[in-house]
């Protein structure tokens, strides 16, 4: 929490004031670093996948490096919106790092069948699910994206995507033209969509990971 609640930091480190890089740095190094050598779980699709992490000191320094300095660039300074912790936007932009590097050396495989994950029948401890850290991921940058949204299109978002309104009945709502609403429905969609690109997703990403909201934008 510390760029949430220090917010002469975050102006800093929006900025790229060496000082607040610096500080950034070192305060989230070892949170990432100790992240990164536990592992995570993941979803692909309908199966539960495995990243052991990192076992080797050079490979897990070399991961955190680079993590670090693509959440330090000014273009990922600019997406953090300052509201959520940083330490889940950082560890987002690890953890695609990582599922990239996997994918391209062919070296992901699920981590067993159901009943693996399930609870044991005879006392034993479950194994819960972790929640996706692109799932988290994603729904910051559609908090991003809204709260730079006009209030007409964060309202149209609200109400013909969380709550599947229809356009006649959101049109009512905001006091608009049926008309107008599928324009700005529209523009939204597509300012969206070039969004998400533009940071990285919908390429890598199984539809089945996105928001129901999510998903009926980019229908």
């Amino acid at each position: 929490m510390l760029l949430v609640t220090d917010r002469a930091l975050l102006d800093g480190f929006r900025a790229g004031r060496p000082e607040a890089l610096k500080a950034v740095y070192l305060h989230y190094r070892p949170r990432l670093l100790d992240a990164l050598r536990a592992g995570f779980s993941f979803r692909s699709g309908e199966v539960w996948m495995r990243f052991r992490g990192y076992h080797s000191p050079f490979e897990l320094e070399q991961a955190a490096s680079e993590a670090l300095a693509r959440a330090l660039l000014p273009a990922a300074r600019a997406s953090y919106d300052g509201l959520h912790p940083f330490a889940d936007y950082l560890f987002g932009i690890a953890r695609n790092l990582v599922l990239n590097e996997l994918r391209r050396n062919d070296l992901l495989v699920p981590v067993g069948g159901d009943e693996e994950l399930a609870p044991a029948a005879a006392g034993g401890l479950a194994l819960a699910p972790e929640p996706t850290l692109e799932e988290r991921e994603i729904e910051r940058l559609l908090a991003a994206f809204l709260a730079e949204a006009s209030p007409v299109e964060r309202g149209l978002f609200e109400l013909r995507f969380r709550d599947g309104e229809k356009q006649d009945d959101a049109a009512r709502a905001l006091a608009l033209s049926r008309v107008q609403v599928r324009r700005v429905e529209y523009k939204l969609k597509r300012r969206l969509l070039a969004y998400l690109k533009k940071h990285g997703y919908l390429a890598d990403v199984p539809r089945a990971l996105l928001g129901a909201g999510l998903r009926s934008v980019l229908a």
